[in-house]
């Protein structure tokens, strides 16, 4: 392995192990304060359960936006960012949470999407990620 590929592989699980810390901290602390009110409509039906379509259409800006490029769902995806696998599994990441991680990352190696994503697509994703639950 060259001394570039061995300071790559450091430098990736610095980022790897920095990310966990700072999603592990997240989860302890609950959604970001911004001061900035977000708001995120309903990713469910009327009758509580998720909206098929939604879902689909949040996994299609998840995938533009090259989120797999840092964040890995199941066997899928990047180690730079901490796994989305079972991220809407956790009672603590609320639709909110998960807006604001998305919009006002905590995480300095993570860039705010707040331009980036926004409306209905925001409101897509955050429906996607929270259905990642086993």
């Amino acid at each position: 392995m060259t001394v570039h590929k061995t300071r790559l592989a450091v430098l990736m699980l610095a980022g790897f192990a920095i990310s966990t810390a700072l999603l592990t901290v997240a989860a302890v602390a609950g959604p970001p304060k911004t001061g900035k009110k977000t708001t995120t409509k309903k990713a469910a039906k009327k009758d509580g359960k998720p909206d098929p379509a939604q879902i689909a259409a949040g996994k299609k800006v998840y995938d533009a936006n090259n989120c797999g490029g840092c964040h890995k769902i199941g066997e899928t995806g990047g180690v730079a960012g901490p796994e989305l696998t079972k991220v809407g599994a956790s009672p603590q990441h609320t639709a909110k949470w998960l807006t604001e991680a998305v919009i006002h990352p905590k995480s300095p190696s993570m860039p705010p999407y707040d331009d980036k994503i926004k409306g209905k697509d925001l409101t897509a994703l955050v429906a996607y990620l929270s259905s990642l639950k086993k």
